[in-house]
């Protein structure tokens, strides 16, 4: 069986529509000859695309440069800077349901069937390297009814549970940040603490054996569809 030439005006059509630069007054006109050196470019956003759309994210297209720019910051995947949306990461099972904004500081609304999570990115990394507890404890009280707390390292989760009044956990805090300075020798690592609000009647360990369940039923789900190929594919028809 030959293989399917790479289909390289599909490409360019689909790609308009997330980056930048693929346009006819860029040289990506679609009736001219391309150059090696564009065909590489295409394939290369081609495959980023590809990657982050078979992985779990939310596709967002904010109205402002600056809030554009604040959501891929908040984002933390360098991949959306070559990109006019937001790829952002969600969890298996959830959807964005809103975006609060707070003096230019998003503020990211989840929703799962009964469960509400918020996203509140660290944005100056700086201040946060310098004092992590008070930091924390700032970044806490943008929403103080949670049940409780998880910092955010890159795409996953910590292990550790924040769940005493925020005023007190400061010396937990403490231990804490303590710990994971003598470990990793900086906190570049943490992108933004996730607050949960959880319903009656569901504890903390009843929730995150859900969330496991759900996180590997929507991994086994993706597994399906790239099989399947309803993923973005240059030979398909949008």
């Amino acid at each position: 069986m030959s293989k399917i030439p790479f289909d390289y005006k599909q490409a360019i059509r689909v790609l308009r529509k997330y980056a930048y630069g693929f346009d006819a007054k860029d040289g990506y006109g679609l009736n001219i000859d391309l150059t090696p050196s564009r065909k590489a470019r295409i394939k290369r956003y081609w495959n980023s695309l590809k990657r982050m759309t078979n992985t779990p994210n939310q596709i967002l297209r904010p109205r402002s440069s600056e809030h554009l720019q604040a959501l891929k910051r908040s984002a933390a995947n360098p991949t959306n800077n070559s990109f006019r949306v937001v790829f952002y990461p969600v969890q298996g099972g959830e959807r964005i349901s809103r975006i609060e904004w707070r003096r230019g500081y998003p503020i990211i609304h989840y929703a799962r069937n009964d469960i509400i999570r918020i996203f509140i990115p660290v944005l100056d990394h700086v201040a946060f390297s310098l004092d992590p507890v008070e930091e924390s404890i700032r970044l806490m009280k943008i929403a103080p009814d949670a049940t409780f707390y998880r910092y955010r390292f890159g795409m996953s989760e910590s292990n550790y549970f924040q769940d005493q009044p925020i005023d007190m956990a400061r010396g937990t805090l403490r231990d804490y940040w303590n710990m994971m300075l003598a470990k990793y020798g900086d906190l570049s690592y943490v992108t933004g603490i996730n607050a949960y609000d959880l319903p009656k009647g569901i504890s903390a360990s009843q929730f995150r054996n859900r969330q496991r369940l759900e996180t590997n039923d929507y991994r086994e789900d993706l597994k399906k569809r790239r099989i399947k190929k309803k993923y973005l594919d240059p030979h398909d028809r949008y």
